[in-house]
């Protein structure tokens, strides 16, 4: 039987890799343009890092116990909330601070 652990882990570090890249670009457009859109987007995005390694770090924690499930379904709403923030600002961005670029 393959191991597959090393599937899993390299997808995580390519994961964590691809999360950070997404949080310098948040950092540096709300740094260019302070507006609510880019606060949301900020947010979303740094509340997603954080759902992210919380639930990469629970199943050293938790693996193998009923625990570990609720852990994931709580994971999972904190990141779909997380995306929900992320988007309410980019759509904030593309609708409000676009134009405000353009002028």
């Amino acid at each position: 039987m393959e191991n597959y652990q090393i599937h899993f882990t390299a997808n995580s570090v390519f994961a964590f890799i691809t999360n950070i890249i997404i949080l310098i670009a948040c950092v540096t457009l709300f740094i260019k343009m302070n507006t609510a859109g880019t606060k949301l987007i900020l947010i979303g995005c740094v509340l997603r890092v954080l759902g992210f390694l919380f639930s990469v770090s629970s199943g050293y924690f938790f693996n193998g116990s009923d625990s570990y499930l609720l852990t994931i379904v709580a994971t999972n709403y904190f990141n779909t909330i997380a995306y929900l923030i992320f988007g309410i600002g980019l759509l904030m961005f593309a609708l409000n601070d676009i134009k405000e670029v353009k002028k």
